[in-house]
């Protein structure tokens, strides 16, 4: 009926292990550590392919941690115009509890500054490939 356009992808897990991930340094953000989320977590992926002309993708993945009240949802679009050329715009946002762990522990976080629970975000992805050869 949908024939590869729409998936629906989910997922239920216990974390029972307490303790932290590690992030290495980047060119843009410097080393950090992230805390495992404690307890029971479901996570829902929706994604919709309404045409072939220019791949459009619409998106949505969603976090959620029951246990303390902490959700996370990401909308967002892809955009291929052409062959190595993909755009996105995601608006990833925490819900839920201002103590949960989606809510302090956002994209946007950084060592000095508190959490924003909303951002909008926009991404150009260029891809190719070069080919050299030299024939005697």
């Amino acid at each position: 009926m949908f024939a590869r356009k729409f998936n629906i992808n989910g997922e239920m897990f216990y974390n029972a292990e307490s303790g932290l991930y590690y992030q290495p340094e980047t060119n843009i953000r410097e080393a950090d550590t992230i805390p495992f989320i404690d307890g029971f977590n479901m996570a829902i992926n929706l994604l919709c392919r309404p045409w072939s002309r220019g791949s459009p993708r619409f998106f949505i993945r969603s976090l959620f941690a029951p246990i303390q009240r902490s959700a996370q949802i990401i909308p967002g679009f892809r955009l291929s115009p052409w062959q190595h050329l993909e755009l996105y715009f995601a608006v990833p946002m925490a819900l839920g509890r201002d103590d949960g762990y989606y809510y302090k522990n956002t994209v946007t976080v950084d060592n000095n500054d508190s959490p924003l629970p909303f951002a909008v975000i926009f991404l150009v992805s260029l891809k190719g490939s070069v080919q050299f050869g030299h024939y005697y």
